[in-house]
Parts: C-alpha cells; structure tokens; sequence
C-alpha cells in the first residue's frame, strides 16, 4: 500500500489592498493544511518577524503591518511549498493643508 500525501493548496488567495499612511494593513491567506511553514515576501525579499506581526491560526496566515508608511507600498507575496500567492499594497499619502 502506497500513501501519497495531499499536497498544500491556497484555498484563498491574499488580496490588493490601499490603504491611507500611518494606517494599518493586513493580507490574509488560507490554506487546505494548518501547521504549515510559510514564506511572506515584499517585493520579493523574505520578511522577518521582527519588523512585521506574522500570524497563522489554523489554515488562516497573516501578515500585518501596524502602521503603514510610503515605504510599505510594494508586492506583497506568501509561499507554501509549491503555492504562492501575490498582492500589491498602494499607500495613500496623507494630505497636509497649512493656512497662512
């Protein structure tokens, strides 16, 4: 008897987000397996937990970023063996208007 293990799947893809500076933003991703290992990237670089809250409960992963600056917009992107998926963050700048 042959037992073939199923692999992982992203069962719900991470997803564009805008948001305005200093604000907070999360991606979300589920998988079909809990416990598994998971890359988040931005712009292709691997993110590491200190600078970013990187969370997984049961098949849900996420990634947040407490307060999100011009910097942070890029592509976003989570990796599960095989399965990977991609979202771009767009930042709004926040507007200033001094009256004289």
């Amino acid at each position: 008897m042959t037992i073939v293990e199923v692999p992982v799947k992203i069962t719900e893809k991470i997803q564009k987000q805008e948001v305005t500076e200093g604000s907070p933003v999360t991606f979300k991703c589920k998988l079909s397996k809990s416990g598994q290992k998971v890359i988040w990237c931005k712009d292709g670089s691997p993110l590491s937990e200190k600078d970013y809250k990187i969370t997984s409960k049961d098949t849900e992963y996420s990634l947040t970023i407490p307060t999100a600056s011009l910097d942070d917009a890029a592509e976003y992107s989570i990796q599960c063996k095989d399965e990977k998926s991609k979202a771009l963050l767009f930042i709004k700048g926040i507007e200033y208007f001094i009256s004289l």
